[in-house]
């Protein structure tokens, strides 16, 4: 991944950030308009995408072998990290009989192989998308960022499940449909940042949209010196920046 691609995958790290901070989710969340909360959704299965295809076009370079190491990798992190969302959901609400079904450890998601493990994470993302929207659950990180992720992470592991391990992957390929993917999410949140300034007109409806402006600034700030330089750089998977340029709220009177 470019350099260029790597600014573009940390900025829309950190306005999903911004935008589904507590603080600022009920700036848009149901508010006109209703186009930004349906937008940041798709941005939002965009990112989980792209950052599923980087993470496998790195790996491509040593064939199938590698690109499914990568692969199975993702689910099983991604899977993990599902479900212990959920029980910690499930424990709170006092719901023993879904528990049950989602109590698992990491080592138990990394005995699974192959189709046992695409049907074990296919079951938990099911529910995780039947309770997106019950009390509190956005709050123990069960999103639809977080869904997206999981389903993201299947389906890549689903396409090079059967690759035999001599098999070549085409990197050069792989890391074409990235920049596209990446490029594409630079777009979903140029126009995103249209729709955030309409809901400046409150005191916390302006900060929101001066934390995004600061998230933005990760992408052009390093615009020029992005184009002046063609240095390529091997990343690990990429991530939200750890520090999202989220404000605090405003002090109470």
């Amino acid at each position: 991944m470019n350099i260029r691609s790597q600014q573009i995958m940390n900025m829309a790290g950190s306005c999903l950030g911004v935008a589904l901070h507590p603080d600022y989710k009920p700036v848009w969340f149901n508010q006109e308009p209703l186009a930004f909360g349906a937008e940041l959704a798709e941005a939002e299965a965009a990112y989980a995408s792209a950052t599923t295809k980087a993470a496998l076009a790195e790996a491509s370079a040593g064939g199938a072998a590698d690109a499914k190491a990568v692969a199975e990798n993702l689910v099983e992190v991604r899977a993990h990290r599902m479900a212990r969302a959920l029980c910690s959901h499930f424990t709170r609400h006092g719901d023993l009989d879904r528990l049950g079904r989602v109590n698992l450890s990491r080592s138990a998601f990394s005995r699974l192989r192959k189709q046992e493990l695409v049907n074990q994470a296919t079951a938990i993302r099911d529910i995780a998308s039947s309770v997106l929207g019950e009390p509190d659950a956005d709050h123990r990180g069960l999103t639809s960022a977080s869904v997206d992720a999981l389903k993201a992470a299947i389906t890549a592991y689903s396409n090079v499940l059967n690759l035999p391990r001599s098999q070549s992957v085409n990197q050069g390929t792989l890391l074409k449909e990235s920049d596209t993917e990446v490029a594409a999410l630079a777009r979903r949140f140029r126009a995103l940042s249209d729709l955030v300034i309409q809901f400046g007109d409150t005191e916390q409806g302006a900060r929101f949209v001066e934390a995004w402006r600061r998230a933005r600034i990760i992408l052009d700030s390093g615009r020029s010196s992005a184009s002046s330089s063609t240095a390529q750089t091997t990343p690990a998977t990429p991530t939200p920046s750890p520090e999202p340029a989220v404000l605090p709220p405003a002090a109470a009177a």
